[in-house]
């Protein structure tokens, strides 16, 4: 009796320092739990300065130093160009005024010539005219005539010569002006319209960045929630918004579902039963989508309908394929018995999840309305 006793005494004893040990353990792990959450906020905090600092006029001008770039070369290239055209226009016309100069002088040179050969001409003929009788004077004076008036000719073939020289080079220096005046009106169109868009890439750049700092800083307010604060933002939210994410999760297992269909339908006995199966399996298809659009919007019944198809395919595995449809997994192959084994098990875990899931939000909803969280306007909008 007394060696019971004690043997009892040693396994209190044994299960006391079990339940201590499993005591220290969980104390630990709580411990590790708590500093990586410190830790984890301490990143988060950090983020957040890290990305309101790294989106300052600094990080801005850096993200916008190439277009800046651009916008200045095009500003520099024409104030270069502008004074290029202030420097050669005093310069064009001075070689204008001296081109003009230089012509005036040569036309003038010309009409001395032309009068000293016409001078010197007319001298010849009147000392003719003088030592001639009567009878050549007529002759002479017709000469001197002729002499006169080709020489008012040659005068006004030079002087409209030189009128026109001076009209090309007159033309020559306007043209170039222009094409100078063109070239800076073409870049500054350019310059307005580069400065625009790098202004606009800017404002993108700029937005962007803003948009990224808020989604940080939403992100670091939502973790610093709790759970119960975010389940409650959570289910007032899903009165405006339908449960999408189990909606593609249903769409998913109609995918499997298919999967399994055709691999079933090709590994079975050819009898009555592959038209059952087929027109069965029809209906399964369209149960699935009918659930999976009654879910998005917040189906208690469907919920539930979600978690029986997920029950359903455990039975398939176990009873359905191989003693109603007579499918033997060792006959048909590992690869083909491996994949409707897969498609089902996956189709049965999101089924089972989405219901569960699905129940959850209803049952908050409930609740949420139940104390009167939410009014029948705010439910109408």
């Amino acid at each position: 009796m007394k060696s019971k006793q004690f043997n009892n005494k040693n396994s209190v004893e044994a299960k006391q320092e079990k339940l201590l040990l499993w005591k220290e353990k969980k104390l630990a792990k709580l411990n590790k739990i708590l500093n990586f959450q410190k830790s984890k906020e301490a990143i988060l905090d950090a983020l957040v300065l890290l990305q309101t600092t790294a989106i300052s006029n600094k990080h801005k001008e850096l993200r916008c130093q190439k277009i800046v770039k651009k916008t200045n070369k095009i500003s520099d290239k024409i104030l270069y160009l502008q004074k290029k055209s202030e420097t050669n226009r005093p310069i064009l016309e001075k070689k204008l005024a001296k081109l003009i100069s230089e012509m005036e002088k040569k036309e003038a040179l010309k009409r001395q010539q032309i009068e000293q050969i016409n001078a010197n001409k007319q001298r010849s003929l009147q000392n003719q005219l003088s030592s001639n009788p009567a009878s050549k004077e007529e002759v002479i004076k017709e000469k001197i005539k002729n002499l006169q008036t080709s020489l008012v000719v040659e005068i006004a073939a030079c002087e409209k010569k030189f009128s026109l020289q001076k009209q090309k080079t007159q033309n020559k220096c306007q043209k170039l002006l222009a094409k100078i005046e063109k070239k800076i009106g073409h870049l500054k169109s350019n310059f307005s319209r580069t400065k625009d868009r790098n202004i606009y890439k800017c404002k993108v750049i700029v937005a962007r960045n803003n948009h990224r700092v808020t989604q940080t800083i939403e992100r670091f307010d939502w973790k610093m929630l709790s759970k119960e604060e975010q389940l409650e933002i959570l289910t007032k939210v899903s009165f405006y918004k339908s449960d999408t994410f189990g909606y593609w999760l249903l769409l998913l297992t109609i995918v499997f579902e298919l999967i399994y269909i055709v691999q079933s339908l090709a590994v079975m006995p050819r009898d009555f039963l592959v038209g059952i199966s087929i027109l069965f399996n029809i209906v399964v298809l369209l149960f699935l989508f009918t659930c999976a659009l009654k879910v998005k919007a917040y189906s208690k019944p469907f919920a539930y309908a979600s978690i029986g198809y997920g029950i359903y395919n455990i039975l398939r595995i176990a009873i359905v394929i191989p003693f109603i449809l007579q499918i033997n997994y060792a006959e048909i192959g590992i690869s083909k018995a491996g994949w409707i084994i897969i498609c089902l098990a996956i189709s049965c875990v999101l089924s089972i999840w989405v219901g569960i899931s699905s129940y959850g939000k209803i049952v908050r909803k409930e609740k949420y309305k139940a104390e009167g969280k939410i009014s029948f306007k705010e439910l109408s909008r």
